[in-house]
């Protein structure tokens, strides 16, 4: 595949899980604890084809993250946001055009990896 995921997310062991998982699966994983080191990542120049970003971080979070790279302007992979709490006010307050879905935590395999290949494989083909 060769596809590369940008995985934010401060829960270590989540982290370990679903880039182990993911790598079985084909992706090549790079991982970040928060948004400021999510966003140096992107700024390596190394490209993703997806951001998978948790919400809730030590300092940086999701929104702030999202809301970084929206006024920065600069061309960013989808972000399928992960959270736990995806109540009608987080969603609203996802409005950021990057945004391309929400996977509720706990993480269903499955269904993350049918998400991602509905964002990855249009975008290759």
């Amino acid at each position: 595949m060769n596809q590369k995921i940008l995985l934010i997310d401060d829960d270590d062991l989540l982290c370990e899980v679903l880039a182990d998982f993911l790598e079985m699966s084909g992706y090549g994983v790079i991982r970040a604890a928060d948004g400021r080191e999510g966003l140096a990542r992107l700024d390596d120049g190394a490209p993703f084809d997806l951001v998978l970003l948790d919400l809730l971080m030590p300092e940086m979070d999701g929104l702030r993250f999202l809301g970084v790279l929206s006024e920065s302007g600069r061309a960013v992979p989808p972000v399928l946001v992960l959270s736990a709490s995806a109540t009608a006010s987080v969603v609203e307050a996802l409005d950021f055009p990057s945004v391309a879905g929400i996977v509720r935590k706990p993480v269903q395999p499955a269904a993350l990896l049918e998400k991602i290949a509905a964002l990855i494989e249009p975008a290759k083909g």
